[in-house]
C-alpha cells in the first residue's frame, strides 16, 4: 500500500518494479525500530518542525498528492533520528506520528499505536491540527533582498512578518541602503518568505 501510493501522483500513477518495494518496506523498518528501540519523554513538545509537518501533510492528502507525502514523513524520520541525539524525541512527536503514517501504512501504524500503550484504534484518533498563522509567526526563512531584479542581499526572518516589516529590515541592510541612497523607489514586489525586489529609477 505505501508503496503504491509513493509512486508518484494519484491522478498520474507511475511505473511498477517490484524490486521499489525493498526502498518502502527498509524506511517502515526503520520507523518500527525507531519507536520500539526507546523510551519517550512525556512533555508536552511545541516543536514548530512537527507543526509544520502536520500542515504539510494535510494539505498533501487533501490534494491528493500522497507521495510527497510520504516524502515529508522520511524527511522526518532523518530529523528525529538527529534530534534523538541530541535532546531526544518526546512522547507526543512520536504518537503524532504515527497518526500521520497511519493513511499510507494502517497496519504498521496500528501495531506502533498498541505498542505505545495507546487505546484501540490509531484509526479512531483525532487528526492532529496546528493553526496555519501560528506557525508563521515562528518558521523561519531566508528572504532574498533585490534591487531591480539584482541580488544585493538576504534577510533573515519568519513567514509571521508582513510586507512592511521585511520592506524595514531589508532598507536597514548597509549593502540595500548604500544602492537605495539617492534613488526613488518606484514599486516594492514581495513573494511571501521569498524574495523582496525594490524597483527604482
Amino acid at each position: 500500500r505505501t508503496y503504491l501510493m509513493f509512486l508518484g501522483p494519484f491522478n498520474q500513477g507511475g511505473d511498477f518494479y517490484d524490486s521499489g518495494i525493498e526502498g518502502i518496506h527498509r524506511f517502515l523498518v526503520r520507523v518500527f525500530t525507531l519507536i520500539t528501540g526507546r523510551k519517550f519523554s512525556k512533555k508536552e513538545s511545541t516543536d514548530i518542525y512537527l507543526a509544520k509537518l502536520v500542515t504539510e501533510i494535510t494539505e498533501e492528502i487533501e490534494n491528493l498528492r500522497f507521495n510527497t507525502a510520504i516524502a515529508r514523513l522520511m524527511m522526518y524520520y532523518n530529523f528525529l533520528l538527529k534530534k534523538d541525539k541530541r535532546v531526544g524525541i518526546t512522547r507526543q512527536e512520536i504518537l503524532t506520528y504515527i497518526k500521520l503514517l497511519a493513511p499510507f501504512a494502517p497496519f504498521l501504524a496500528e501495531e506502533l499505536w498498541e505498542f505505545m500503550g495507546e487505546k484501540f484504534s490509531v484509526h479512531n484518533q483525532s487528526w492532529p491540527i496546528f493553526e496555519k498563522e501560528e506557525i508563521k509567526k515562528h518558521w523561519g526563512v531566508t528572504i532574498i533582498v533585490q534591487i531591480n531584479g539584482i541580488k544585493r542581499d538576504i534577510l533573515g526572518g519568519n513567514l509571521g512578518m508582513t510586507k512592511e516589516e521585511v520592506e524595514q529590515k531589508a532598507k536597514e541592510l548597509e549593502n540595500v541602503r548604500r544602492h537605495l541612497d539617492g534613488k526613488k523607489v518606484k514599486k516594492i514586489i514581495y513573494v511571501e518568505g521569498k524574495v523582496i525586489n525594490f524597483v527604482v529609477n
